[in-house]
């Protein structure tokens, strides 16, 4: 009797612990539930972390590649703690030090095409960019070159040119530019040669540009020549990070000839 009674406290013991185990359905819903507009289900800013099924999607991950949210959690500890794992970055995508780098559509390379037309020289076409795609565009106001201006946001740990809005978010820019002079005559006043690379098999090298009121200021710019003309990517911050992310765009230009 007293073999019976001391398996029954065991079975009660391990249930127990069982429901207590991480992971483990409960009936306290982990996380929160989230916010509906018509049919469409998002997470607010007091938990920005989307959970669908055993994955999670930090803030930074590209919208329009989000499926339906199921819960939200007010971090990513949080979201890992409940036992989730991160979603992998969307087909064709990026992610470096939390920047998701996208891939560019059809309306980008014939951007591009029209431009190598326009200017009879090539062009370096990006074939990814930090999301948002469509928040890379011409600079109208360029005369005798190709450039592409876009303004991202990042996590706080990313270094651009500053902070901003809830959470200070960090904010990057990015310029990608094509010109056909050759590239002895510099971009910025003050250029530092960093170090030469192979990109794609093409020579390439990294400047750093100093503070100042010039296009490239403040800049980490990698640049190499191509097709007859000169070709860069260029992130604020003198960092590692913008370095690989530089050396990631520049990798998946295309050269638009005319």
């Amino acid at each position: 009797m007293r073999r019976v009674g001391a398996l029954a406290i065991l079975v009660v013991t391990l249930s127990a612990c069982s429901s207590a185990s991480p992971g483990s359905t409960s009936s306290t819903p982990v996380g929160r539930p989230p916010e509906h507009v018509g049919d469409r289900a998002f997470c607010n800013l007091l938990a920005p972390v989307q959970a669908t099924g055993r994955l999670f999607y930090p803030p930074s991950y590209p919208a329009a590649f989000l499926p339906e949210a199921e819960r939200c959690f007010a971090s990513v500890p949080e979201a890992r703690a409940a036992g989730l794992r991160p979603a992998p970055p969307s087909r064709g995508s990026r992610l470096v030090s939390g920047i998701y780098l996208v891939p560019t559509g059809r309306e980008m390379l014939d951007t591009c095409r029209r431009a190598a037309r326009r200017l009879a020289f090539a062009v370096a076409c990006p074939g990814l960019t930090p999301d948002p795609s469509d928040a890379l565009n011409p600079v109208p106001e360029a005369v005798g070159e190709f450039l592409l201006e876009e303004s991202f946001a990042g996590p706080p740990s990313y270094v651009g040119v500053g902070t901003v809005g809830f959470g200070s978010k960090s904010v990057g820019h990015l310029w990608v530019d094509s010109v056909g002079r050759p590239p002895d005559r510099g971009f910025c006043t003050g250029a530092r040669f960093l170090f030469a690379i192979e990109v794609a098999h093409r020579h390439a090298r990294y400047l750093s540009c100093p503070q100042g009121s010039e296009t490239h200021s403040g800049h980490v710019l990698l640049v190499w020549r191509e097709a007859g003309a000169t070709h860069i990517v260029s992130l604020h911050g003198h960092t590692v990070v913008n370095r690989r992310i530089d050396f990631l765009l520049a990798a998946h230009c295309r050269i638009v000839r005319p």
